[in-house]
C-alpha cells in the first residue's frame, strides 16, 4: 500500500524523492539515483491501508550508505517478525511485501500532517513538526510543534511554545495535504520534509482513527451571544435542560404523537453541548428537528438567514415519518402561524403572575433541598410551557422574511431598547443628585427590578448581575453618560407580513427579557445553595456551586470536604486553562465530542492531579505500573507510566488499560498505535513516572488530558 501510493503520488505530480521498490536482496539496481545516503522503510501486505497503519512496527532506515543498501534491506525483510503482535491484536494476518528504497532528503524541518484531526475532529487539520529528519517527529526524539486548523474560521492555532515553521510553510504543507485527500478521496496521514524551503513528500496513507458511525456538528452562531467566552458547568446543565424541554414541549405540540417524540429524545436531550468550555448549537440536531417541520428546506434556509448561521452545508440524521404523522404536523404548524400571538400574551400574562410567587417561594426556603424543589418546580412548571417561545421565533422569522425585511429586525420594533432608556434615566439621576440621593435610588431599585438581570453575559448563572450585587450599577453609572438615544416613534405598519413580522419580534424580545428573569432567578437559587455549602465547610465561596454540575447538588452536602474542594480545585484550572483555546465558529467531530483541554494545560500544583496531552481517547481506572524497560514486563490490565515509548512497545499497549508518557506527540507512532487498538493514552506529562508510583490506582481521563491519583 505504501509502495503504491507513493506511485499514485509521483505519477501525479507530487514532489516525492526518486525511490524504487525491490521484493528481494538480489540485484538491487540503484542507478536511479546519484545520491550516496538513502533512506529504505517497508511497504507490506495491509500497511498504511484504511485501518490498519502499522505505525512504527515495521524496520525503517535512515542515512543509509550506498554500498549498504543491501544489509538495510534485509534488516527491512526480517522486521516481519516484530510486526506479529501488532497483527495479532488487529485479526489480521502479517503479510510480506516489498521494501521501499528512497533518496534521503537532508531535511531541515519534518513532520506529518493530518486534513483531520485524527481523534475525531473533522473540520481541523493537523500539522507536527520537527527539526532535523522525520525520525525525531514520529519518535519523539526531538523538539516538536504541533499546529491545528480550523477550516471554518480559517485560524491556525497551535498548542505549545516556540514556532518552528512560518505561516507561509503551513498553509503551502496544508494545501499539499488537502490535494493529495482529494486524489485519494479521504482523510489523509502525509509525511513530509523540508530542504532549502522545498518541501518533499515522503508518504501518504488514510488516517486509520477515523471512521465514523455518526456527525456531530457544533455551530456557536448566535448562541456565542447569549454564552460569551467560558461557560462553566452549573449553567452548562440549565442550559442543556432548558433546550431540551423547550424543543420536546415543541415537538409535543406540533407532533401530538408520544412514538415520535420518544423516538426523537435522544436528538432533543443534546440540542446544546460544551466543547473546550463554550456553549455550542449541536446544530445537526436543530436539522434533525427541522426537517420535521413542513416546508422544512425553505424553513431551515429562514432559519439559519435570522440566526447568522455562515455555513449552509450541514449534515441532519434522517428522521422517518408517516404520513399521519407529517399531516398532524402541517396542521399544527398551520394553525400556530395564525394563532401564536394569542398564546404568546397568555405565556406573557402567566409569567407574570408566576414570578413573583417563585421569587418568593426561593427567599423562603431552609434548606438546600427546598431550594432544589423550587429548581425543579421552575422546570417543570415554567419551562414546561415555554416551547411556544420555539414556536413564536419560527413566526417572528417567517414573517420577517416573507416582508422582505431579511435580518433587519432593528428598524421595526423598539421593545430591546427599554432597558437602555430605563438605564439613561438612572444615569442621569446619578449624575444629578448623587449616589444616596432618594432620587437615585428609587430609580436605581426600580431598574434593578425590573431589569436587574440584564447584562453581559446574562444567561450565564456565574455571571454576577445587578440584583446580585447592586453595586456594579453604582460603578455603571459612575463611569458611563447616557446613551443619547432618543425613544423612537411608535410605527404602523399596514403591509399584513410586516405587521405580523412586527408581532412575532415584539413577543420574542419580551420573551427573552423574562427569559433572563428565569436565569436570575436560579442563579439567585444557586449562590442561596453556595452560601450553604460554604457554611457546612464544603465550599470556600459560594461562587464556587457554580464549577459544579445540576447532578451534584444533590449530594454535595454527603461529599467528603476535602474531596469536593479537590474537585472545585481541578475545575477552576481546567476552565482558567481554556481561556486560550479559540471560540470557534463551528467544529464537526466523528462519534463524539474532543476536548481540547490538554493542549492547553500547565502543570498542576496540586502533584493528585496531573495533565497532558491526551493522543487516544476514554476514560478508566486502574493500577499503576512504571515502566522503564518494557523487557519481561507483564502489563495485563495494568496503566503503563513511562518517560517514553518506541513502537515496539506494542506487546505492552496491547494488554494494558491505558498510557501516560512524559515525552510524546499527538502524531506520533505510539499515538497512532494506541488509537488504532482503543487504548486511552495521555502523553506530555510532566514528571509522570517520579510522582505516580507502581501499585497507585488513578483515574485516566484522556478525553481530558488529566490523570487523577484515587
Amino acid at each position: 500500500m505504501k509502495a503504491d501510493n507513493l506511485k499514485i503520488l509521483y505519477k501525479n505530480g507530487f514532489n516525492v524523492p526518486p525511490f524504487i521498490t525491490v521484493t528481494d536482496t538480489k540485484n538491487i539496481d540503484l542507478s536511479f539515483s546519484r545520491a550516496e545516503l538513502f533512506a529504505v522503510r517497508s511497504s507490506f501486505g495491509g500497511e498504511d491501508g484504511e485501518k490498519h497503519s502499522f505505525a512504527g512496527q515495521y524496520k525503517t532506515l535512515l542515512n543509509v550508505k550506498r554500498a549498504d543498501v543491501p544489509a538495510a534491506v534485509s534488516k527491512v525483510f526480517k522486521s516481519l517478525d516484530s510486526a506479529a503482535v501488532y497483527a495479532s491484536a488487529k485479526g489480521i494476518k502479517n503479510e510480506n511485501g516489498c521494501v521501499i528504497i528512497q533518496e534521503m532528503i537532508d531535511a531541515s524541518l519534518s513532520g506529518v500532517v493530518f486534513t483531520a484531526d485524527p481523534r475525531g475532529v473533522l473540520n481541523e487539520a493537523v500539522v507536527t513538526v520537527g527539526r532535523g529528519t522525520g525520525d525525531n517527529v514520529v519518535n519523539d526524539s526531538g523538539e516538536t510543534q504541533t499546529y491545528f486548523f480550523n477550516r471554518s474560521d480559517k485560524l491556525w492555532y497551535s498548542g505549545g511554545q516556540g514556532d518552528l515553521a512560518s505561516g507561509d510553510t503551513l498553509t503551502a504543507l496544508l494545501q499539499t495535504a488537502d490535494r493529495i485527500q482529494a486524489l485519494f478521496g479521504t482523510y489523509i496521514d502525509m509525511e513530509f520534509c523540508i530542504r532549502d524551503d522545498i518541501v518533499y513528500i515522503l508518504q501518504a496513507r488514510p488516517v486509520t482513527s477515523i471512521h465514523p458511525k455518526r456527525i456531530i456538528m457544533l455551530d456557536s452562531s448566535n448562541i456565542s451571544e447569549s454564552y460569551p467566552g467560558i461557560t462553566l458547568p452549573l449553567t452548562q446543565s440549565f442550559v442543556n435542560e432548558v433546550y431540551y424541554r423547550i424543543f420536546e414541549g415543541c415537538l409535543k405540540r406540533l407532533s401530538n404523537d408520544k412514538k415520535l417524540v420518544k423516538k426523537m429524545r435522544p436528538f432533543l436531550k443534546n440540542m446544546t453541548a460544551c466543547a473546550n468550555g463554550r456553549e455550542y448549537y449541536v446544530i445537526s440536531n436543530w436539522y434533525a428537528f427541522l426537517s420535521l417541520l413542513p416546508f422544512s428546506k425553505k424553513i431551515t434556509g429562514i432559519w439559519q438567514e435570522m440566526l447568522g448561521v455562515e455555513e449552509n452545508d450541514f449534515y441532519a440524521p434522517k428522521i422517518k415519518t408517516n404520513v399521519f404523522q407529517r399531516a398532524k404536523i402541517l396542521f399544527s404548524f398551520i394553525y400556530y402561524l395564525c394563532t401564536t400571538p394569542k398564546h404568546m400574551k397568555k405565556l406573557n400574562g402567566d409569567f407574570a403572575k408566576n414570578y413573583p410567587f417563585y421569587r418568593l417561594k426561593a427567599a423562603q426556603a431552609g434548606d438546600i433541598y427546598e431550594l432544589l424543589a423550587v429548581y425543579e418546580d421552575i422546570k417543570t412548571e415554567i419551562l414546561s410551557v415555554w416551547d411556544i417561545t420555539l414556536v413564536n421565533d419560527m413566526y417572528a422569522f417567517i414573517f420577517t422574511h416573507l416582508s422582505g425585511r431579511g435580518k433587519k429586525l432593528d428598524d421595526i420594533t423598539p421593545e430591546s431598547m427599554q432597558p437602555v432608556f430605563a438605564l439613561d434615566g438612572v444615569i442621569k439621576a446619578y449624575k444629578a443628585y448623587g449616589a444616596k440621593s432618594g432620587e437615585y435610588t428609587a430609580l436605581k431599585n426600580r431598574y434593578i427590578d425590573l431589569y436587574g438581570d440584564r447584562i453581559s453575559g446574562e444567561l450565564k448563572l456565574e455571571t454576577p448581575t445587578y440584583r446580585t450585587d447592586p453595586a456594579l450599577l453604582d460603578v455603571y453609572a459612575a463611569t458611563h453618560e447616557p446613551s443619547g438615544i432618543k425613544q423612537p416613534r411608535k410605527k404602523i405598519f399596514i403591509a399584513p407580513f410586516t405587521r405580523r413580522a412586527v408581532k412575532g419580534i415584539a413577543n420574542r424580545e419580551t420573551s427573552r427579557l423574562n427569559r433572563s428573569r428565569i436565569f436570575g432567578l436560579i442563579r439567585t437559587i444557586m449562590l442561596d445553595i453556595g452560601e450553604i455549602l460554604v457554611k457546612n465547610r464544603l465550599l470556600d465561596e459560594k461562587e464556587d456551586v457554580f464549577y459544579l454540575y445540576a447532578r451534584e447538588l444533590e449530594n454535595a452536602l454527603h461529599l467528603d470536604p476535602k474531596a469536593l474542594k479537590a474537585l472545585i480545585a481541578d475545575r477552576k484550572r481546567l476552565y482558567a486553562g481554556l481561556g486560550s483555546v479559540p471560540y470557534f465558529r463551528r467544529l464537526i467531530f466523528a462519534d463524539k465530542i474532543v476536548e481540547k483541554t490538554g493542549i492547553y494545560t500547565v502543570s498542576a500544583s496540586n502533584s493528585r492531579v496531573l495533565y497532558g496531552v491526551g493522543t487516544s481517547g476514554g476514560k478508566v481506572t486502574g493500577e499503576v505500573l512504571v515502566v522503564s524497560d518494557p523487557t519481561n514486563v507483564n502489563a495485563e490490565g495494568k496503566i503503563i507510566v513511562t518517560q517514553s515509548t518506541d513502537p515496539g512497545w506494542i506487546f505492552l499497549i496491547q494488554g494494558c488499560r491505558g498510557m501516560i508518557a512524559e515525552r510524546g506527540s499527538l502524531l506520533s507512532h505510539t499515538a497512532i498505535i494506541s488509537r488504532e487498538l482503543k487504548k486511552p493514552a495521555v502523553v506530555n506529562v510532566k514528571n509522570a513516572s517520579r510522582i505516580l508510583k507502581t501499585g497507585m490506582n488513578v483515574e485516566l481521563d484522556a478525553d481530558r488530558g488529566r490523570i487523577r491519583i484515587l
